[in-house]
């Protein structure tokens, strides 16, 4: 039970900062990820990033390719991760990897010329995606099987307290799976 409105408040900004706080970090988990994958790509060819092609004069609509896309992905997915109740692991893996990806997609110009430094930035935004997808099964599956577990407890609890229930008083109850509930 709340004490007052202004615990109220506070819980409902906790939840609103930490929803926020979730999505920067998707945002710079992503960023980083594409960035690493550039930098390999450069290291790969001739060790120099091509800014100047990046924003040559005819290449001046890639960095508003570039710069929108990624200002509209963050748009849409922050008032997902702010506005929603219902975001999960996925939705933060899924933002990382779109982040990562069209950040390697569109500055991929910038990388020395010759197919070895493209397929080496990919290569790696690619395993670190992966590596980022596998973290968060584990951790969801980490969550599902603490959850049965708990719930199993909680089964064999109120089993038990059925039986108690039987002993002192006899009337007769039925748990969810009896019911076909579960």
């Amino acid at each position: 039970m709340k004490s007052g409105i202004i615990d109220i408040f506070a819980d409902a900004f906790g939840w609103v900062l930490g929803k926020a706080g979730l999505f920067v970090l998707a945002v710079v988990t992503g960023v980083l990820i594409g960035a690493a994958g550039l930098w390999a790509g450069t290291k790969t060819g001739d060790g120099a990033f091509g800014f100047r092609e990046v924003a040559s004069v005819p290449g001046f609509l890639m960095w508003v390719g570039a710069i929108l896309p990624q200002g509209v992905l963050m748009f849409w997915a922050g008032m997902i991760f702010v506005r929603s109740e219902s975001v999960e692991a996925k939705h933060w893996g899924q933002l990382a990897a779109i982040q990562a990806i069209l950040l390697t997609l569109c500055c991929s110009k910038g990388l020395p010329e010759g197919l070895l430094s493209r397929v080496v930035a990919w290569s790696v935004v690619f395993a670190g995606v992966a590596a980022v997808t596998t973290g968060l099964r584990r951790l969801e599956g980490r969550r599902q099987r603490r959850g049965e577990e708990h719930l199993a407890r909680l089964e064999e609890e109120n089993a038990l307290r059925r039986e108690e229930l039987k002993d002192k008083f006899g009337t007769e109850s039925v748990g969810a799976r009896e019911l076909g509930i579960l």
